[in-house]
């Protein structure tokens, strides 16, 4: 959701739309996202743990959140320009209003982590994948848990670009050899299940949530270089030993 001084910008029904920053315009948005994800709701009675649904739910949710949130900045706004000396009844209008708007923000807030945590099971829970922990072929979930969880059982990503060549024979850099790789492709796949995940974040309306993402995926991408930076260490070392009689 871009936000302007008199403008901003949401999601409707998959559409780009621009709206007006007024307390009517923001209501009908903020009553259209709750419809929406109240829609969504009653079909995941009948499809749970359907990732499509879910994401939809999350994004109306996300949206109708903020949205409350710049309802009640208009709200205080309004309220900031009324003397209750003067116009009492009118400034216990807009209190109460406000208070509503920032009950309404909490609320959805509230609802969004339910959301999200059920999001995060559906995915976590919609494939697995084999790999080889050189301590035979075992099966983790495909989800940024069970990668992780089959780097520690490689080692430890710390402890593979930690390895020294020195005085290492040719089996042992062999080994490591195929470790650096197993490891390259669990960052691979971490990096992807991430960029999966930033596909489905606004980031007009969850900047941050987009940014910690982007973040995670670009340190990703050094950790990637460091590893084949140590992989090309370790070939050389190979070619080098093989050499000495």
């Amino acid at each position: 959701m871009a936000n302007s001084d008199q403008k901003l910008t949401i999601q409707i029904a998959g559409n780009t739309v621009e709206l007006e920053r007024s307390l009517k315009d923001v209501s009908s948005a903020i009553s259209a996202s709750r419809r929406e994800a109240g829609a969504l709701k009653d079909e995941l009675k009948f499809s749970p743990g359907n990732v499509e649904l879910l994401t939809k739910r999350h994004q109306e949710l996300t949206q109708a959140m903020e949205l409350s949130k710049v309802k009640a900045e208009i709200l205080r706004d309004d309220l900031n320009k009324i003397d209750p000396q003067v116009d009492p009844k009118g400034f216990y209008k807009l209190s109460r209003q406000l208070n509503q708007a920032e009950a309404d923000s909490r609320k959805f807030g509230r609802q969004l982590e339910v959301a999200n945590a059920q999001l995060e099971r559906a995915q976590s829970t919609a494939a697995t994948f084999k790999f080889n922990t050189n301590n035979g072929i075992k099966e983790f979930r495909n989800d940024i848990t069970g990668v992780e969880a089959a780097m520690a059982a490689l080692g430890g990503k710390r402890s593979i670009l930690n390895f020294s060549t020195a005085g290492k024979s040719v089996e042992e850099l062999k080994k490591n050899f195929a470790t650096v790789n197993s490891a390259i492709e669990l960052v691979e796949r971490k990096s992807e299940l991430l960029k999966a995940q930033l596909s489905n974040i606004n980031p007009t309306v969850n900047p941050k949530g987009f940014a910690e993402v982007q973040n995670k995926i670009n340190d990703l991408s050094e950790d990637l270089d460091k590893l084949n930076k140590t992989k090309t260490d370790i070939k050389i070392s190979t070619t080098w030993t093989r050499r000495i009689p």
